[in-house]
This record gives C-alpha cells, sequence and structure tokens, in this order.
C-alpha cells in the first residue's frame, strides 16, 4: 500500500516545471563575514474540489488500517465528560 503514494509522488513530479539551474559559486563555502544573495523557490499547491467533512457513509469506506491510526477515533471522552460535568456541577447556581 505505501509504494502507491511513492508512485503518485514520482507521476506528478513530472508534471511540475523544472526549477532554473544553480548559480555556479553556489556550491563553494562562505568565508566568515561574506554574504551572497540567493533566491529561494517554491512551489504553491492549489487544491480543488477538497471536501473538509466526512460522513458515516465515507468513514465506513475507510480503510482498518487507516482507520487504526488515526487518534481520534480512539480517544476516550470519558475523563473529558466527566471533568466537564464536574466543573457545571461545581459552578454556582446563578450561572
Amino acid at each position: 500500500m505505501r509504494w502507491r503514494g511513492w508512485a503518485w509522488a514520482v507521476a506528478l513530479s513530472g508534471c511540475v516545471d523544472p526549477l532554473p539551474a544553480v548559480d555556479g559559486d553556489a556550491g563553494v563555502p562562505l568565508a566568515v563575514g561574506e554574504d551572497r544573495a540567493i533566491t529561494v523557490h517554491a512551489l504553491r499547491l492549489d487544491v480543488t474540489g477538497f471536501e473538509e467533512r466526512i460522513d458515516l457513509e465515507r468513514l465506513a469506506t475507510v480503510p482498518p488500517d487507516v482507520l487504526d491510526r488515526v487518534w481520534l477515533l480512539d480517544l476516550d471522552l470519558a475523563p473529558l465528560v466527566d471533568n466537564a460535568l464536574g466543573i457545571l456541577r461545581d459552578m454556582p447556581s446563578r450561572d
């Protein structure tokens, strides 16, 4: 399964324009106090059609090995609920 991610990365890397060649002096070490101007390039990734919500039907289609790595599904809510109920219980009645 892990090889699929690498296969996509290799396939999509062909869709990117190559960066210009680096200046010839870029590999030469700098002396103390010497400076050099560089240009930093970044690749912008635009995502369209990304859905941030997942319903129970789609959650049921997620492979079990992926669900095992989703920590939020394994989160024990009992201590959080006990804490919230304790705070509500201990609040003065006028609040």
